[in-house]
C-alpha cells in the first residue's frame, strides 16, 4: 500500500473536524490526491473506523520496552560511571531491577555517581551516544542464538499441536 492510500486510511478514521483540519495542513499538490482517495473511501462505504498507525520506536523507546534482565546483562561490565550515566538519563522502568541486583557497594557507588552526573550540565549528545550503543547491543543480544530458549519454544509447539 502506498504512503497515500495509508494516509487517507489513517485520515478516513478520524472525527470529521479534526480530519478537515489536517486537510487544511497540506499543501494543494498533497490535499487533492488524499481528498480523491477518501472520496473514494466513502462511496465504498468503507466504515471510518480509526487505524493503529506504527511508528518506528527510537532508542530510548526499545531501551524503555526491554526486559531488566536484558538490560542487566548489557550494563554488567560497564564501570559505574557509564551505569550511572545511563541511569540518569531518565527514570527508566527497569532501573529499580538492575540496581536491586548488584552488590551493596557497587549500589551505592553507582548513587553516588549518578547523584553527581544529574548535578551537572545536561549531556545530550553523550546521552544518544549511550543510548545507540546500548540499542544495538540489545539488538545483537536478541539475536544471538539461545538453545535453552530454543528448545523450550520447540516442546511447545509439541505440546500444543496434541
Amino acid at each position: 500500500m502506498d504512503g497515500h492510500r495509508r494516509a487517507a486510511l489513517a485520515l478516513h478514521g478520524l472525527p470529521p473536524a479534526d480530519r478537515a483540519w489536517m486537510l487544511e495542513q497540506l499543501a494543494p499538490a498533497q490535499r487533492q490526491p488524499l481528498a480523491r482517495l477518501l472520496d473514494e473511501l466513502r462511496e465504498l462505504g468503507i466504515p471510518a473506523e480509526p487505524i493503529e498507525i506504527a511508528l518506528p520506536l527510537d532508542a530510548a523507546s526499545r531501551l524503555r520496552r526491554a526486559p531488566a534482565r536484558a538490560v542487566r546483562r548489557l550494563l554488567a561490565g560497564e564501570p559505574d560511571g557509564v551505569v550511572a550515566a545511563v541511569l540518569a538519563i531518565e527514570p527508566w522502568p527497569w532501573s529499580g531491577a538492575v540496581l536491586a541486583r548488584l552488590p551493596r557497594v557497587r549500589r551505592r557507588a553507582i548513587a553516588a555517581r549518578l547523584q553527581r552526573r544529574r548535578d551537572a550540565s545536561p549531556a545530550p549528545r553523550l546521552d544518544q551516544a549511550l543510548l545507540d550503543e546500548l540499542d544495538q547491543r540489545l539488538t545483537r543480544q536478541r539475536a544471538r542464538p539461545n538453545p535453552v530458549r530454543d528448545w523450550l519454544q520447540r516442546m511447545r509447539k509439541r505440546w500444543t499441536k496434541r
